[in-house]
């Protein structure tokens, strides 16, 4: 599980690339989720109105 402190009325940008294999990542307390693709950047953009630290994590099996 990796955190992330997310500040109270924030549009959050996310850039999410993989060196190796498909990964797919989440942050289920916000229900984002997005997928890492090796020799592409993806990107997500969501607003939460609700400060904190979340925990993200791998949400599928890699490869």
């Amino acid at each position: 599980d990796n955190r992330i402190a997310i500040p109270y009325k924030s549009q959050i940008r996310m850039l999410v690339s993989a060196a190796d294999v498909l990964h797919s990542w989440t942050i289920p307390s916000l229900s984002v989720k997005i997928d890492a693709t090796p020799g592409r950047l993806n990107h997500i953009n969501f607003f939460t109105n609700r400060t904190g630290i979340y925990y993200g994590q791998c949400s599928e099996i890699c490869g």
